[in-house]
Parts: C-alpha cells; sequence; structure tokens
C-alpha cells in the first residue's frame, strides 16, 4: 500500500490493526471485526465486555457466571446473538436467542394429552408459571434428537 493511500485503509482499522465496526444498510446490523495474529486466538470476553462497556451495560452487576454463560452462547453453542440496532438515533444492543418451542400431544385412551411445564428451579429459584409447553434454547449445530 503507498504511503498516499493509507488512511484510506482506517475505516478496515489499518495500518494500526484497530478493531472496527460495520454495519449493514439495509437491516443497520453491526458487526465488529479485530485483526489477529495468524494462529492466534480471539478472546471473546474482552471483545463482549468492550460491547457490553459501550452501550452502558454493568458487566460487574452481572450475577456470578452470568458473563461467561453469555460468552458460551454467543461465541461457544451460538444458541445467541448480540444485535445492534439503531432506533431513533440511538444505538440499542439486543441478545436474541434461538428458541424452540415445541407442543407434546400423546394420546392416552383416545383423549389427546399435552406435556406442560408447571415450574422449574433456575439458579437455586424456583420459578412457578402457568403451564407452558416445552421449549428450550437450541444449538445451531443441534440435533432434533437431542
Amino acid at each position: 500500500v503507498r504511503p498516499d493511500r493509507a488512511n484510506m485503509l482506517g475505516v478496515i482499522g489499518l495500518p494500526g490493526l484497530s478493531s472496527f465496526v460495520t454495519t449493514d444498510a439495509m437491516s443497520q446490523r453491526q458487526s465488529r471485526w479485530a485483526w489477529l495474529a495468524d494462529g492466534q486466538e480471539n478472546n471473546n470476553s474482552d471483545m463482549l465486555y468492550q460491547l457490553l462497556s459501550e452501550h452502558n451495560i454493568r458487566v460487574n452487576e452481572f450475577e456470578p457466571g452470568a458473563l461467561r454463560e453469555l460468552i458460551d452462547e454467543v461465541y461457544e453453542s451460538q444458541i445467541a446473538e448480540l444485535r445492534v440496532y439503531i432506533n431513533d438515533g440511538v444505538k440499542v444492543l439486543i441478545r436474541a436467542v434461538h428458541i424452540i418451542k415445541i407442543w407434546l400431544v400423546a394420546d392416552v385412551l383416545s383423549v389427546p394429552h399435552v406435556l406442560l411445564e408447571t415450574s422449574k428451579v433456575q439458579r437455586s429459584k424456583r420459578n412457578m408459571h402457568a403451564d407452558k409447553p416445552l421449549s428450550m434454547k437450541m444449538r445451531i449445530d443441534q440435533d432434533w434428537v437431542d
């Protein structure tokens, strides 16, 4: 790259190897990019912490293990993604979770029965709720049999 054209590469973080963000004009979806040496692993926790901080989300107020769980959901199991939208000129961070909802029906003595969840325990707290169909997070590569 010629020195007189180096400033044009600033939009992709060059020559300083800076991280940068691109925005899709149609969907307003943002993608974050980082330059890494070949063979070097990306530290997803640092990138996630930076993204959350940029949107005034205080990670230090998360429950123990919640950040690790979010890293797993977004970067490892890919059952969720974080999206940045622009709403009336304000950037909004949204967590989109891939969820599957199943109605399990059994015909018992010619009467259809539906399996419903009546309560669950999560993070040592019992959550009583109205009867709900079976729902769960699903990894992008997960088989239906799981």
